[in-house]
């Protein structure tokens, strides 16, 4: 097959074009950090698609038309070959689109998920395969959508099929593209028929020395995710709930201190998994020394018990446990014969190896209150506290990166459904991190709470000094 080049591509975007024109594949993945020559090979692959195969017709995707006029239409008038447009219709209001002087055309799709969460609008779409620009802005079923609806647009008679595929970019995400294509693909274990590229700035030759060593002068893990292309962590979102919380102040590499207790905070899920962070206090200094995410089978309460048990032992911990974690998990329940609770039953599989004090509260404190007080220690309101993170609890990390306020200034907690069960992907680990540092400084965090608000309780501090 010929392949009608209408760019000068770099190694890197030849892997990208060879792998989506192969007819190996089904779904091509190019991601990883900024600047790496992403869109610029993706919009070209989708115009050389529409001139070999006259009358296609095909989608790019992205989650809004506001992004795709911002972040699409810049590099589509950059590359666009304007002698083979027959009519640009991109601002049309209701079918923004392209159409091709062959025939071909090229649909700009907005998800539009907040609208349409039933993703109605895809029933109707006919085409012969997508283009996701920022694919990990999109949802899981956006995607599952793309796969039901690519090759579902026959050509004219006389015209050549082209074979259905779907190709995409992103950017570093924790959410599902991470665990759906990135973290299978780095175990070896992809869908044959689906194929990564990793993109990152270096790749690209195009980018001058001068604007390189200028990247070097980003915050840390600013420079890990969009300059390295690092899947490990992500950065903080503009409505974040722990909006105190920084990666390059309160992550750090802290080692285990063998003369301090134990202190494990417990969320009991099933999906998507058994949340558990494990914390020691040195003084006013609360650190999280490490994470474990029960997921199935682990997700049981004497099971995920078990994994702390093996984790203590190979640190060699030989201190006490202190327990934390979600009041609901006192409520007794009627599988267990003797109807303890989940609580009771991961105790008990604790207390076979170490000594254990449950401090679990019988209720949990208010999720808008307790995230102003951490937020408050976070930012350095609350004297003689502070929180510092292992670098090593990425879910933990992200899980505090991922979340965001709902209207009222509490944790939304957003919901997806999967294989007909519904959960809550992200704010486990906040809530093991809430219940813990609520507990240990109670007496700080209530006189935080009847000041009535962060700016009420500065005043009430201040004063205190200043009277001193």
């Amino acid at each position: 097959m010929q392949k009608l080049i209408i760019f000068n591509p770099f190694p890197k975007q030849v892997e990208f074009i060879n792998a989506v024109f192969s007819k190996l594949y089904s779904f091509v993945l190019y991601g990883g950090g900024i600047r790496g020559g992403k869109s610029f090979a993706a919009i070209g692959i989708l115009i050389m698609l529409c001139r070999m195969f006259p009358f296609s017709r095909w989608a790019i995707v992205r989650k809004d038309m506001p992004t795709i006029e911002k972040n699409v239409f810049p590099t589509w008038d950059k590359i666009c070959p304007s002698d083979f447009v027959a009519s640009d219709r991109r601002r049309n209001p209701t079918n923004p689109r392209v159409e091709f002087k062959n025939g071909s055309q090229i649909i700009f799709f907005p998800e539009n998920y907040n609208r349409d969460k039933e993703l109605d609008r895809f029933k109707g779409l006919e085409v012969n395969g997508f283009l996701a620009e920022e694919i990990n802005e999109l949802q899981e079923d956006t995607f599952n959508k793309m796969i039901e609806r690519s090759g579902s647009y026959i050509v004219p008679s006389g015209n050549r099929q082209p074979d259905p595929i779907i190709f995409a970019t992103c950017n570093p995400s924790p959410g599902w593209v991470k665990k759906k294509i990135f973290t299978p693909h780095k175990e070896g274990k992809l869908n044959p028929e689906w194929y990564y590229i990793q993109a990152r700035i270096f790749d690209n030759p195009y980018i001058p020395n001068e604007y390189l060593k200028t990247l070097k002068t980003l915050p840390h893990y600013h420079y890990r995710v969009f300059v390295e292309g690092d899947w490990d962590f992500q950065l903080k979102k503009e409505n974040a709930y722990w909006r105190g919380f920084e990666l390059d102040k309160h992550v750090q590499n802290i080692p285990f201190n063998p003369h301090l207790p134990i202190h494990e905070s417990i969320d009991s899920n099933i999906l998507p998994y058994c949340a558990i962070s494990l914390w020691q206090l040195d003084g006013g200094h609360a650190i999280q020394i490490a994470e474990i995410a029960a997921s199935d089978p682990d997700n049981t309460a004497q099971k995920s018990a078990g994994l702390v048990n093996k984790y203590l032992n190979k640190i060699g911990h030989e201190d006490l446990i202190i327990l934390h974690g979600d009041a609901s998990a006192k409520a007794k329940n009627t599988i267990d014969n003797e109807k303890r609770s989940f609580i009771q039953l991961h105790e008990g599989v604790l207390k076979e190896e170490f000594i254990v004090r449950n401090r679990v509260s019988n209720s949990n404190p208010s999720v808008s209150i307790r995230g102003e007080f951490i937020n408050a220690v976070y930012e350095g309101l609350v004297p003689g506290l502070s929180i510092s993170i292992n670098e090593t609890c990425k879910d933990s990390i992200n899980d505090y990166i991922s979340v965001v306020q709902d209207e009222n200034g509490g944790l939304q907690k957003r919901r997806i459904t999967k294989d007909g069960l519904t959960y809550e992907p992200f704010g486990h680990f906040s809530d093991t991190k809430a219940y813990f540092l609520c507990d240990v400084w109670k007496k700080e965090f209530n006189e935080f709470k009847n000041a009535g608000s962060t700016h009420e309780y500065i005043l009430k501090i201040n004063k205190s000094y200043n009277s001193m």
